[in-house]
């Protein structure tokens, strides 16, 4: 290959690239946001059917479950569906919804969960920070628990505490994009509910 040839080709491989971390770093719009909340009602369907069985493509035993992450939930989602025929359904939803691709449908979706989850969580989240190194403590100098125990109760809440950072840094113009349509992501979800009890 001529040297003229691989630079062209490095370039333009670098200019496809800078232009997908631009579109990725792009804010969510009020069409992406309401698409995905519509294909959402029914994905979930599929999940409540009596010939639908989550066992099949989950493994218990299998420690790749335990990569789940609250800012990709759909996207771990479909990775942990793959080969499994419910997959193939989701996918002909995400495209019934204007989605070029299930792939895109789960990105898209990651960000609206991770908003979601983090105008939900709302003051909660703040007011879990606070007590967090108090709690901590408490469990360090209970007399009734193991060292093992401990180690293992402060390493679960170190976990929670990284998640709800990750999720409390959801971009502002995601926020905004999804505030809208909150009561349909979450129907139970009550923002009048008082957590700081």
């Amino acid at each position: 290959m001529k040297s003229g040839t691989l630079v062209s080709l490095f370039s333009v491989v670098f200019l496809g690239s800078l232009l997908f971390a631009v579109a990725s770093a792009s804010s969510l719009t009020d069409a992406q946001v309401r698409n995905f909340v519509a294909s959402w009602s029914q994905v979930a369907q599929l999940f409540d059917e009596d010939d639908y069985d989550d066992d099949e493509f989950i493994d218990e035993d299998d420690d790749d479950d335990e990569t789940f992450s609250a800012v990709s939930m759909i996207s771990d989602m479909l990775r942990a569906m793959e080969g499994d025929p419910v997959y193939a359904r989701v996918e002909a939803i995400a495209r019934q919804h204007g989605f070029s691709s299930v792939n895109e449908w789960g990105s898209v979706g990651d960000r609206v969960m991770r908003a979601a989850f983090a105008l939900s969580m709302g003051d909660f989240g703040l007011a879990a920070e606070d007590r967090m190194e108090e709690s901590m403590q408490e469990i360090e100098q209970n007399p009734h628990l193991t060292d093992e125990h401990k180690q293992e109760i402060l390493r679960g809440m170190r976990e929670a505490a990284a998640m709800r950072a990750e999720v409390a840094a959801a971009p502002e113009a995601d926020k905004a994009a999804v505030q809208p349509y909150l009561d349909d992501i979450f129907p139970d979800y009550d923002d009048d509910d008082d957590y700081d009890d």
